[in-house]
């Protein structure tokens, strides 16, 4: 049951920067989240057993990231 409703979720996007290709990429039906810059990969993060917390933090940690570059 819980497939059926993930597989009808739809990807996401949390742009870092309006100018660069920058942000993550959440694929709720892959359970994955992707950080990527100037359109790159840089981490890819499992959010198969994680938390909504465990992922924001995530998200968080990858912002500053992108700010310190």
């Amino acid at each position: 049951m819980m497939a059926t409703r993930k597989a009808k979720e739809k990807d996401s996007q949390i742009k870092f920067s309006q100018t660069e290709n920058s942000g993550v990429l959440l694929m709720p039906q892959f359970n994955r989240a992707i950080y990527y810059v100037n359109g790159i990969t840089i981490d890819t993060f499992s959010t198969a057993d994680k938390t909504v917390k465990e992922v924001e933090t995530w998200i968080n940690a990858k912002r500053k990231h992108f700010e310190n570059l």
